[in-house]
């Protein structure tokens, strides 16, 4: 398994960047904190869903 460093910067929104070795992403908050609420988010295992 190879080993992957990564860093990250935050703005002044809260949202972040993390980079790495072929990584290109951008986290941003949820203001509101439902994105995982309403989408029925539980650490259960169950049947993926289809997006």
């Amino acid at each position: 398994m190879e080993e992957v460093t990564l860093n990250s910067t935050t703005d002044d929104s809260g949202g972040g960047t993390p980079t790495g070795k072929g990584l290109d992403a951008t986290l941003m908050p949820d203001p509101e904190r439902r994105y995982l609420f309403d989408r029925d988010f539980s650490w259960e295992p169950r049947v993926p869903i289809s997006r």
